[in-house]
């Protein structure tokens, strides 16, 4: 523990008194600790300090096999390269050269430089005395991890075991990603810059890929050509090649946005946040199936006539809607419309009731000439006010329950009154809807006033029972109904809920197919513009995360495009410890993992809540620079 700078000495920690010789002598120790470490933080720091300016390891010499003639800074760019993968623990990184500085170059000077001895040997053989026993030796243990590598990767992934080959993850050479346009300059910069046989290679691309290049045949290669595309469609075969049908709508989706599709679309009791139904497009506003905001028009602004040119279509239309009118309404048609708008007749509320009225003449009654949202606002404000009044009238009232019931009726009997003057009314449809919610939650406070009952509280063994309110002030799911059966805890009910996930397992995985790629453990891997996976939440960067392989580099002239949250997708394909890491705040737990796999809420690891977990890349690099700028 470091201290802060106003702590000088032990007596400045608070209870200091209360701690025994043993303990006051450890205080102490660490105070001057912490005091000399605040100390070196103080101090100014040159720029300079943090720029290495020359490579301090062995400058190596051409590497046998190329024929091209390296710049000096190129010497030093491949020297450094192989001093990352044989001197190091980190076995990679990211060569960040501008475009036309010759990455390509200095990567296939790598590859020559350092080969596998043991890529062609089998696992666990015995090497027999040579010069180079050694490095045999440490190479071997490096196949061994990367073959450990690859089984825990199948068992996080949850690949099925019949997709798992006897021998997955064997060893293979050194596998080049790139994009497609890339894909013939690196071979053909390969067979440029190298003697004829000294390094053989193979493309891994097009749709018969597969037959043209046998599993078998590929790990004799010394370098493998693919791209991004294949690496992500091999990919989803294995891991979730189908999507599966939602159990209510019948729409397809994948598997871990079914719930999604639940909570807030689908599923019972499904509600959908405010943002996500500004986001819908009104059906009242005619065709067409672009989504836009209620209330925009979606085209250029029109003439002085374009609005009167816009009112006689619809009205046409309309018209030609409505079926033919009776003669006495054909009278009526005829007669000049009064000036006065029509007011809308609701039927009379029950006894000892005042109806909360939402006044159209002055809020909605032109929806066509002003924003939606803001006739939206105006009801709302009205409803509230209204709901206000229906609560004091259900404490005042002589005992007659005017439940959710009766309201959702009489609700629906005015809508009927109001259907025939705002058929294309949303924005009255809306409000009238937070007016039943209203009702809703002032008749059931007036159930639970008159019927209390105690809350029964599940203890789980071992944990005290939570303290606070959920989300909104509604219960947690640890709470029980009450007596008088009101379900308020719709928020809280699984989505998934008698579901059976494992059938819709098993459909998603029809079908699914073993990835040739990820089914080696690599030598080498390098991404060429790794760019492509600055989205760590997309296919093509989870598919490249699943590749085992002892070297990893990252070649790009842009390792940040536009945030530095870009950057974590290179540091988690390198697996930086401990950046690429998640860990586990919980007391006397070493949970790390680079995955963030969670179910119901709890890690598959530790079995402890989602919110004890944190990114030690967010913690310490992307927030303290979005909080503090540095």
């Amino acid at each position: 523990t470091t201290f802060s700078a106003g702590v000088r000495c032990a007596e400045d920690v608070g209870n200091y008194d209360s701690l025994t010789p043993e303990d006051y002598v450890k205080l102490a120790e660490q105070v001057d600790v912490s005091e000399e470490k605040n100390k070196e933080e103080e101090e100014e720091l040159s720029p300079d300090e943090l720029v290495q300016k020359n490579f301090e390891g062995e400058i190596r010499s051409e590497p046998r096999g190329l024929t091209a003639t390296l710049l000096p800074f190129q010497t030093e760019g491949f020297s450094w390269m192989r001093h990352q993968e044989v001197m190091t623990d980190i076995h990679g990184g990211v060569l960040a050269d501008e475009m036309g500085m010759g990455k390509t170059l200095q990567t296939i000077a790598t590859i020559l430089d350092n080969r596998p001895k043991l890529q062609h040997a089998k696992p666990g053989m015995k090497h027999p005395p040579c010069e180079d026993l050694l490095e045999r030796q440490a190479e071997d243990v490096l196949w061994k991890k990367a073959k450990s590598d690859w089984s825990k990767e199948m068992e996080i992934l949850k690949v099925p075991k019949k997709l798992r080959l006897k021998d997955g993850g064997s060893r293979a050479g050194t596998l080049v990603i790139c994009p497609v346009i890339a894909l013939t300059q690196w071979k053909t910069e390969i067979e440029k810059f190298t003697e004829s046989g000294t390094l053989s290679v193979c493309v891994y691309h097009g749709p018969d890929r597969e037959k043209t290049t046998p599993r078998a045949l590929m790990k004799k290669y010394d370098v493998v050509l693919t791209t991004y595309q294949v690496l992500e469609a091999d990919f989803r075969k294995m891991t979730s090649p189908n999507k599966v049908a939602c159990p209510n709508c019948g729409g397809k989706f994948k598997v871990d946005k079914l719930p999604i599709h639940l909570k807030y679309f689908c599923g019972e009791g499904a509600e959908r946040t405010e943002a996500q139904a500004r986001t819908q497009r009104n059906p009242d506003r005619g065709g067409g199936s672009s989504r836009r905001r209620p209330g925009s028009s979606g085209g250029k602004a029109k003439g002085k006539g374009g609005k009167k040119t816009e009112e006689k279509k619809s009205s046409a239309k309309d018209a030609a809607k409505k079926p033919a009118l009776t003669k006495k309404a054909a009278d009526d048609s005829k007669k000049p419309p009064s000036k006065k708008p029509k007011k809308m007749a609701a039927k009379k509320p029950p006894k000892n009731k005042s109806t909360p009225k939402i006044d159209e003449e002055d809020d909605l009654e032109s929806p066509r000439s002003r924003s939606k949202r803001s006739a939206s606002k105006k009801a709302s404000s009205a409803i509230s006010k209204s709901s206000k009044e229906w609560i004091g009238a259900d404490e005042d009232s002589d005992g007659d329950n005017f439940d959710a019931d009766d309201a959702a009726e009489s609700e629906s009997e005015s809508e009927e009154d109001y259907s025939s003057d705002s058929s294309d009314d949303s924005a009255l449809a809306r409000a009238r809807e937070k007016q039943r919610l209203a009702l809703e939650a002032a008749a059931s406070k007036k159930g639970k006033k008159k019927a209390p009952a105690k809350k029964k509280t599940q203890l789980v063994k071992g944990k005290k029972p939570l303290k606070g309110k959920g989300k909104q002030g509604k219960k947690r799911k640890f709470d029980d109904d009450d007596d008088d059966g009101d379900d308020s805890s719709g928020d809280d009910r699984d989505p998934m809920d008698g579901i059976d996930l494992k059938k819709l397992m098993d459909e998603a995985m029809t079908g699914a197919k073993n990835s040739v790629l990820h089914s080696f453990s690599w030598w080498r891997i390098v991404l060429d513009e790794a760019h492509f996976i600055k989205s760590r939440s997309s296919q093509t960067a989870n598919a490249a995360f699943s590749l085992i392989g002892v070297n990893r580099w990252a070649l790009s002239g842009t390792p940040l495009q536009n945030r530095v949250g870009e950057f974590y997708s290179l540091v988690r394909f390198l697996r930086l410890d401990p950046m690429a890491y998640y860990m586990c705040k919980a007391n006397g737990c070493d949970c790390t993992s680079m995955h963030y796999r969670m179910t119901a809420g709890r890690c598959d690891c530790c079995g402890h809540s989602s919110i004890q977990h944190f990114s030690y890349f967010n913690r310490y690099v992307l927030n303290p620079i979005q909080r503090d700028g540095y």
